[in-house]
This record gives structure tokens, C-alpha cells and sequence, in this order.
């Protein structure tokens, strides 16, 4: 037998709030990935358990607010919508880096651009 559950306009802005709060998912070279509420990046490790990981460039946190694969690299955007690709041999150093015992490393993004440093927070 189906239920028919009623809703209010307040219950239902609370649910709209807690999914945008989540914030954006998706897979990083296989990998469950979630954006955080405070722009960080949680991406599961080798058993499945996501550890967040901070992302910045010449000493700034970079705020992200979305990553997506197109073709054989990812576009990250920031909050202020900067866009920075980065081609999937960088992204396997970030799964790397996620399943190591390390607490920071440095990924080269090309002579012109700033290497991104990662940070286990």
C-alpha cells in the first residue's frame, strides 16, 4: 500500500537547503568525490572512505565549486568562477595522494601556471 506523505512549504525549502548544502558529486578516475559546503574536496580512497582534501594555489585556498570531465581532462571552477583545467594524469596524483600517508604534495599544472597544492585538513 502507498503512503501519501504531506509536505509543507518549509519542510520542503529544509530538504532544497540540506541537498545544496551536500554540494556537487561525481567521480574523479573512478573515485566518488563530493564538494563541500566550505569548497574543500572529500574523495574516497582505496576503501572507500573519503578524506578532504584542500586545494591551492600560490599560497590561497582555492574555493571549488564544481568539477567536470570533459574529454580526457576536468574543468575546476571556483566560487568566483575561475576555471582551471587539469588533464587525468594530474587527477590519478590526486588519487594517489589521497590513498598515501602523506599530509601534503604539490601538483605541476604546467610551466605558466601554478603548481596546485593539495592539503589533507
Amino acid at each position: 500500500m502507498k503512503k501519501i506523505i504531506r509536505l509543507t512549504e518549509s519542510d520542503l525549502v529544509k530538504i532544497v537547503k540540506r541537498v545544496i548544502s551536500e554540494g556537487t558529486s561525481g567521480k574523479l578516475e573512478g573515485r566518488d568525490f563530493i564538494i563541500n559546503s566550505d569548497y574543500t574536496v572529500s574523495v574516497a580512497d582505496s576503501k572507500g572512505v573519503k578524506k578532504k582534501v584542500q586545494f591551492s594555489a600560490l599560497g590561497s585556498k582555492i574555493n571549488i565549486k564544481d568539477i567536470k570531465k570533459v574529454g580526457s581532462e576536468y574543468i575546476i571552477t571556483s566560487k568566483n568562477g575561475t576555471e582551471k583545467p587539469i588533464d587525468a594524469a594530474k587527477v590519478k596524483k590526486i588519487v594517489t595522494f589521497v590513498d598515501s600517508s602523506q599530509s601534503q604534495t604539490e601538483i605541476s599544472t604546467g610551466m605558466l601556471s601554478p603548481d596546485i597544492v593539495l592539503k589533507k585538513i
